[in-house]
């Protein structure tokens, strides 16, 4: 696919987001498993889909296009724990976005390329193998740490966000993959 010039320019129309919020099954049920979690959102929806099962901050939440563009990660351990994010093309200069820092890509993704970014190690891997961290700025990695559970069980949480710079007929997506932790 090639680009234009006026594909690459931001506007604020152009940046497409989506909402998901999760918690893993077994915080329904008051599991203490450190079963793995996986998050998945795309930027081109249509839409909106609920999968709760009844509590208030369970299963999946899908906003509509252009909804708030926000993640939110839940850890019921009591330590915090790092999620690892794959970004699917197409996206053109990416970002992941949290209160407290961002982690922007300064390149595109093509269509069938993925790039892998850990922030624990830190790690930015084109295709989960050729190093690209040089692409990643700014990139405030201890940013992106999911607080560990209250004392009073409430679970700690990371709100992400996903940006891009391309047009919305792009239809990359961000993974978000981690554990509950306990100490």
């Amino acid at each position: 696919m090639d680009l234009a010039d006026d594909d690459t320019a931001l506007l604020a129309d152009d940046l497409v987001e989506l909402a998901v919020d999760l918690t893993d099954d077994d915080a329904a049920t008051g599991s203490d498993s450190s079963a793995p979690v996986e998050v998945n959102s795309g930027l081109d929806f249509d839409g909106g889909l609920d999968f709760g099962t009844g509590a208030e901050d369970d299963g999946l939440d899908f906003g509509s296009t252009h909804a708030s563009g926000l993640m939110r990660l839940t850890n019921r351990g009591n330590a915090p724990t790092m999620p690892v994010f794959t970004l699917y093309g197409p996206l053109i200069n990416p970002s992941l976005t949290t209160a407290k820092g961002t982690l922007h890509y300064n390149t595109w993704i093509g269509p069938h390329q993925f790039v892998v970014i850990d922030p624990s190690v830190p790690s930015v891997l084109l295709g989960g193998t050729a190093t690209r961290r040089e692409l990643l700025y700014p990139a405030n990695f201890e940013a992106f740490s999911i607080p560990a559970a209250a004392p009073d069980g409430t679970p700690g949480t990371l709100t992400v966000g996903l940006s891009h710079a391309g047009p919305v007929t792009y239809t990359g997506r961000v993974q978000a993959r981690y554990r509950a932790a306990w100490f």
